[in-house]
């Protein structure tokens, strides 16, 4: 039986930002890829869809962000990905922003690992330091903080964290919370 690890975000207040690092460098972090149609199929049952919102809601495509802090970029070259799918971004509003990302490995054993390298408060201190450092000419990020959340128990492992970052733009000093959870 093949395991998963699941990572839904949510954003409130349309600041969109990725929580897991791309570009030219991350590439030798990557994982092994051998999808299999059963895997990929499980995966996409998994993630988000519109129909798991309220009315209200709409889905858009997903606006990934790929320039982000090293520290966020996971080394996962040691494990073998049978199936991916990530959701669309759903959206009330301007806001709140959600969406999920569902990911096979090979076996548990897999799964545990690549669930122990991103559930970890080191990795939540690296995002909200990242943050501060997104300021641009509309919107200025202030301070930023971030703690563990409760959550179900959902599977074998679960954790969840809550960014809060303060943002000042036109006047305003509006608090963006981002939500993330894995099981």
């Amino acid at each position: 039986m093949r395991t998963f690890v699941v990572a839904l975000s949510a954003l409130a207040i349309g600041l969109g930002v990725s929580a897991c690092g791309g570009g030219d460098d991350a590439e030798a972090l990557n994982p092994q890829t051998q999808i299999t149609a059963g895997d990929r199929r499980h995966s996409e049952g998994i993630v988000l869809r519109l129909a798991d919102f309220p009315s209200g809601w709409r889905a858009e495509a997903s606006d990934d962000n790929e320039d982000n802090a090293d520290c966020l970029k996971v080394d996962s070259s040691d494990l073998t990905v049978t199936g991916k799918a990530e959701s669309q971004d759903f959206v009330r509003g301007n806001a709140p922003i959600a969406s999920s990302v569902a990911t096979l490995y090979e076996d548990s054993a897999q799964a545990e690992k690549a669930f122990a390298r991103v559930a970890t408060d080191d990795l939540a201190e690296c995002f909200s330091d990242y943050m501060k450092t997104q300021s641009d000419e509309d919107v200025t990020i202030g301070d930023v903080s971030f703690g563990e959340l409760g959550f179900p128990e959902i599977g074998d492992r679960s954790a969840a964290y809550q960014i809060a970052i303060e943002l000042k733009t036109s006047g305003l000093t509006p608090t963006a919370y981002s939500c993330s959870s894995t099981c």
